[in-house]
């Protein structure tokens, strides 16, 4: 943790310290601002350094988001070297899994939409695909190969990035809780912390999943949920694949030290969402979509968040804005047997990763919007306040770009990349669709 002393001002202050943060710091400081970074726990603790990190196109229902995709895959192709760093891209592209009938009519819809984007797939019979991949020995019906997908090493990139914008001058401060945004004339005039207040002009709200909690201390209300993604890593085993494989009920990536990454597939994400005071909020939005993907989402208590949610309601109550607005340190519940599920799954496909053991496992918040979208942009008021939150497990992906993004906007006031479905006032024009797939 960062205990140096706080600056009295900066160009601009970025709140949070997890992929999207640390591009924006970077962007903005390589760009000459002078840029503080505030984050509560560590960098990359939360959703950027516990994702599974696939940087790819397979996934994005919306035609800005897959532009947006493909201009951040651009910048992927060359981080490493940009950033002096290895952080173990590896394109080793995306492999899909039908095993079943029952999996074929989601399959298709998956894979017609990827097409219809403009996303390279090659259909292969279950023989074609193992004639290439001859690990490939238990059953399945059909399979679907992208070539342009990849995958990273999630911490490396984060802390990469973190210290190239440090090398332009921009000062990081971990452990420092951000309580306040404050105004003056309709602008943003400085930024309350534990250790302290530093004038600026202009902040980045890139505070992941918690972003929405400082948001509402200035009236800008984001309809955002919290689901929480599990996963787990093995012990390395040989080297037998280099791109994402997904099937019905699992997910997998080996990752450049030879472990395997695990998670759910795209017919059973077998996600949790922690109830809370929280499912108040914009009830009647996410009614439908909580209805909609029953089968996908198991709801759970978590006293924790519940105790958290209740504090921060007193406190709007109250009209106090000096607590902390986000859990600190939270560790998020973790569900091994579950994973230990999904190895066996992929182990039956793979029979080579029979007998490789799970070494940890961990769970990730990811914030959803009711439409699915990320929220990029400036807020109508106060001036001066950007936000980049919401990104429904599609983060990682759009890092790179989205610190350009970003930087773009404080120092030009705009940007070549088509963000206006991204905008944060969105809800507030009227009804958004309810996406057909949940992430």
């Amino acid at each position: 943790m960062s205990t140096q002393t706080l600056q009295k001002e900066a160009d601009v202050v970025v709140v949070g310290a997890g992929i999207s943060g640390c591009a924006t710091a970077y962007n903005l400081a390589k760009r000459g601002l002078n840029v503080v970074v505030l984050e509560k726990d560590d960098i990359a603790h939360e959703a950027s350094g516990r994702s599974m990190a696939a940087v790819g196109l397979l996934g994005k229902h919306h035609p800005d988001e897959f532009k947006l995709t493909q201009a951040s895959m651009e910048l992927w192709e060359g981080l490493g070297d940009e950033l002096h760093t290895d952080i173990e891209y590896i394109r080793g592209g995306r492999l899909a899994i039908a095993n079943t009938d029952e999996d074929m009519p989601l399959f298709k819809e998956m894979v017609e939409g990827a097409e219809e984007s403009g996303v390279a797939i090659e259909w292969l019979e279950p023989d074609q695909a193992r004639a290439r991949w001859p690990f490939l020995q238990g059953p399945f019906i059909k399979a679907v190969y992208s070539p342009h997908e990849g995958h990273v090493n999630p911490p490396k990139t984060v802390h990469a990035f973190a210290r190239s914008a440090q090398e332009y001058g921009a000062t990081f401060h971990t452990g420092c809780i951000v309580k306040n945004i404050n105004v003056k004339a309709g602008r943003v005039s400085s930024v309350s912390t534990n250790r302290g207040e530093i004038q600026t002009g202009a902040v980045v709200n890139v505070a992941g999943v918690w972003a929405y909690r400082l948001a509402d201390r200035l009236g800008v209300h984001l309809p955002i949920q919290l689901i929480r993604v599990v996963q787990g890593e093995t012990e390395p085993g040989p080297r037998l694949f280099d791109y994402f494989l997904r099937g019905p009920n699992y997910g997998a990536r080996q990752t450049a030290s030879g472990t395997f990454r695990i998670t759910g597939g795209y017919r059973q994400l077998d996600v949790y969402h922690d109830l809370s005071l929280h499912d108040l909020r914009d009830i009647r939005m996410w009614a439908p979509r909580l209805l909609r993907y029953r089968r996908d989402v198991t709801l759970q208590l978590n006293l924790a968040i519940l105790k958290h949610d209740f504090t921060a309601l007193v406190n709007r109550m109250l009209r106090r804005k000096s607590g902390a607005p986000a859990p600190v340190g939270m560790e998020p519940r973790k569900h091994p047997k579950n994973l230990e599920r999904k190895l066996a799954r992929v182990s039956k496909l793979v029979p080579d990763m029979k007998g490789i053991k799970l070494t940890r496992t961990w769970s990730g918040f990811v914030d959803m919007t009711p439409d699915f979208l990320p929220i990029i942009g400036p807020v109508d008021k106060p001036e001066g306040l950007y936000l980049a939150t919401g990104f429904s497990g599609h983060g990682f992906a759009l890092g790179p770009i989205v610190g350009k993004v970003m930087a773009d906007l404080v120092i030009e006031g705009q940007t070549s990349m088509s963000i206006h479905s991204f905008r944060p006032s969105r809800f507030a024009e009227g009804r958004v669709q309810v996406p057909k797939r949940l992430m």
